[in-house]
């Protein structure tokens, strides 16, 4: 069944991928709060400051698995409510995870003919599992697609399997101030990017 077409086809569509590790659960490097609820403040900030037409959608994993928790939408209170339901009690699968992601800004690109901008933005506080290195889907998005990978990294510092100068944006963050500077780099980085990406 074929696609049915946006009408808006040069959207801007922003998937973003939580930690729901088990040491998103700690507090370091974010003050009385634990990172996942650190985070969660800030994703939440993020979600208020973007257009009303651009898309939002939530990909996550926790002890529930690897799942798209809000499709890519203008829905943004079950964006939040997705958001907040998220736990922090699981491995590190970054690399299913960020390959998910990109699937569905694929199919949405496929809604928008290729044309519009799409950004894939993690946010995690560490290392992926043995076996579930992110590197070769990123290498793969960046040959493939117009897709923009950002990662903030909390609380890791600077030596991460997403931090690949030239392929991805890295910010780290060791506290929520940075945090949501972090996100809203991005989200500047994208006023500069307007012109519609082909396919």
């Amino acid at each position: 069944m074929a696609k049915e077409i946006d009408p808006l086809l040069t959207r801007r569509n922003f998937l973003i991928v939580l930690d729901g590790s088990g040491s998103m659960a700690d507090s370091q490097c974010s003050g009385n709060l634990s990172k996942i609820v650190a985070a969660k403040q800030a994703i939440a900030a993020f979600a208020t400051k973007l257009k009303p037409e651009d898309n939002l959608g939530l990909c996550a994993f926790d002890s529930r698995g690897v799942t798209e928790r809000s499709p890519l939408s203008l829905n943004r209170a079950a964006f939040n409510q997705a958001l907040q339901a998220v736990r922090s009690d699981s491995n590190t699968p970054l690399g299913t995870a960020v390959s998910l992601g990109y699937s569905r800004l694929q199919t949405q690109a496929q809604r928008q003919l290729g044309y519009g901008e799409y950004y894939l933005i993690v946010v995690t506080d560490g290392e992926a599992d043995k076996g579930n290195d992110p590197r070769a889907i990123v290498g793969r998005i960046v040959s493939e697609s117009p897709v923009v990978i950002s990662t903030i990294g909390f609380c890791i510092g600077e030596g991460h399997s997403l931090h690949q100068p030239g392929l991805t944006l890295y910010h780290d963050a060791t506290n929520l101030e940075q945090l949501n500077q972090g996100l809203e780099s991005i989200l500047a980085e994208s006023e500069f990017s307007d012109v519609p990406a082909g396919k």
